[in-house]
């Protein structure tokens, strides 16, 4: 079983109420055995999905649009990371963390 921080970012336009829901079900949704989301555009996640099953699934199975929004998935215990979106400052993100990828 494996935790992951999950941070997001959605453009604020026609259909991001959509895209919103869409992400935050599958936040909660199996394999997710226990999730965390008091905060704004956070989550914290306990799964047995790999860090890359888990970012394929919020990223693939949801609404999210990587051409305007950012989807980051974090494994605390390695400091890997997966970015979706448009990161501007990837210097930044990557002196705290390894990026697995970028899309």
């Amino acid at each position: 079983m494996g935790n992951f921080l999950v941070s997001f970012e959605l453009r604020s336009d026609h259909d991001y109420a959509e895209r919103y829901k869409s992400l935050t079900e599958q936040i909660k949704a199996k394999p997710t055995e226990y999730h965390w989301d008091e905060t704004t555009s956070f989550a914290a996640i306990e799964t047995p999905e790999t860090i890359h099953e888990l970012a394929s699934r919020l990223y693939l199975d949801t609404k999210v649009n990587s051409q305007k929004d950012i989807l980051l998935v974090i494994d605390p215990a390695t400091s890997h990371c997966i970015a979706l979106g448009p990161i501007r400052y990837e210097v930044l993100l990557s002196t705290n963390f390894k990026i697995y990828e970028k899309k």
